[in-house]
């Protein structure tokens, strides 16, 4: 045997070996799998389709204590009323919250409302001051202070507000989103809760631009209203992925928020589903208190004012107490006799 061919089978004998062990493991591992029996087709597997990223993140909410004390409080709300009135506030938002609280207490509707506090002593404040209300504390973050429409902080919010809502109407918990930095003048609940019926959804539009108000609208859990809610909780959660990095009072695209998004669903599943589009002369935005006439502002008789296109809490209570829509004091005692010369019962 010369040489050559003394070192080709020295390179060549490791090699072979080599391979036959890799298809003895290959053929071995597929021996032993067991056959997913399916008729005429035994022996060909049905794999179970992947769960989607949003399915996974949904399944590990549901089972946190706060997401089971959510649902319990909207199954106690249930018991003596027809819908759930759900707002969502940090520290910030405190005294907007005990200003509305104020507006709203001759209607008898606090029983009915479900609020989100994003820290500890908001929460505290709440259940002490206003023990009627259900107050639930999500201790994800603490978003503390002003967050602004548009910022990170935000639209962080935002996204665990949107969770919130799906998981309430995963559980058949129909729902009002509101905003309590707002104004009531008379109780709108009745006449919502008629006009709902038959349809999936209550939604109004803004007076100056395209899509919906994103601070109010009722939700029923029918299957269509599902499909859209869905949706929206997965690119809420695929935007918030996306601005961890980023500081709660970094700006984002104005585009890229719920109220957006909800808009472009709605648009895009118009033929899907029942959408009654309340009057926006009964829930006026902000331009309420910048456009309209002093005619305009009578012959609306609007039920809810809401304190929108205005940056930052402290420019919105200025105008709130500029057009006597504050009704509390900085020590968080109500005014009732503001709310009466206000309020319409």
């Amino acid at each position: 045997m010369n040489k050559f061919s003394f070192k080709f089978r020295k390179l060549v004998v490791p090699f072979l070996i080599v391979c036959a062990i890799v298809l003895y493991i290959f053929f071995r591992r597929r021996s032993v799998q067991p056959a997913q029996h399916g008729g005429m087709f035994t022996g060909i597997q049905n794999k179970t389709p992947a769960r989607s990223s949003y399915e996974v993140y949904y399944e590990k909410l549901e089972k946190e204590l706060f997401s089971q004390e959510i649902v319990r409080s909207g199954r106690s709300i249930m018991k003596k009323s027809d819908i759930v009135l759900f707002g969502m506030l940090n520290d910030a938002y405190i005294p907007f919250t005990y200003s509305w609280l104020c507006n709203t207490l001759p209607m008898a509707i606090h029983g009915s409302v479900l609020l989100l506090t994003m820290d500890k002593n908001s929460t505290n404040l709440l259940k002490r001051d206003w023990p009627e209300v259900h107050t639930v504390h999500l201790p994800a973050k603490d978003f503390k202070g002003d967050q602004e429409y548009s910022k990170a902080g935000y639209v962080k919010m935002m996204h665990l507000r949107t969770q919130v809502i799906n998981l309430l109407l995963r559980n058949k918990i129909p729902l009002l989103l509101f905003e309590t930095d707002c104004l009531w003048i008379s109780n709108p609940i009745p006449e919502v809760i008629q006009a709902v019926k038959g349809h999936d959804i209550l939604a109004v539009k803004p007076t100056h631009k395209h899509g919906y108000l994103g601070g109010f609208m009722c939700l029923m859990p029918t299957e269509a209203a599902l499909k859209v809610w869905g949706e929206l909780s997965e690119r809420m959660l695929s935007l918030h992925n996306s601005l961890t990095s980023l500081k709660d009072n970094e700006k984002v695209a104005d585009e890229t928020n719920d109220q957006v998004f909800f808009s472009s669903i709605m648009e895009q599943e118009r033929k899907n589903i029942k959408v009654y589009e309340f009057s926006n002369k009964k829930i006026v935005d902000g331009k309420w208190y910048i456009d309209f006439t002093g005619k305009d502002r009578k012959e609306m008789r609007p039920f809810i004012i809401n304190n929108n296109w205005v940056l930052g809490n402290k420019d919105k209570i200025t105008r709130a107490k500029k057009w006597g829509h504050w009704f509390v004091s900085d020590s968080l005692q109500c005014n009732m006799m503001q709310v009466n010369k206000v309020i319409q019962l």
